[in-house]
């Protein structure tokens, strides 16, 4: 859930390795590992979020490791 729990949703670049073995499907839930580049070109910003790694969830359950608001390093 994103801000005020409202649902969120987030396109994820695949490359490399996290592409050739995706497997996944519509309505799969998974876990991704990925970086957020940001460049900019003709004076304006564009931010991409770069997977490099795509796990399976086992079942309903979340990832392992879910962040809170004071976890976050800035």
């Amino acid at each position: 859930m994103g801000y005020n729990d409202k649902e969120v949703h987030y396109a994820f670049t695949l490359f490399g390795k996290a592409m050739e073995s995706f497997n996944q499907k519509v309505g799969d839930k998974v876990e991704v590992m990925f970086n957020i580049e940001s460049r900019q070109w003709k004076d304006r910003w564009f931010t991409e979020l770069v997977a490099w790694k795509v796990n399976m969830t086992v079942g309903d359950s979340a990832p392992a490791q879910e962040m809170s608001n004071d976890d976050i390093p800035f």
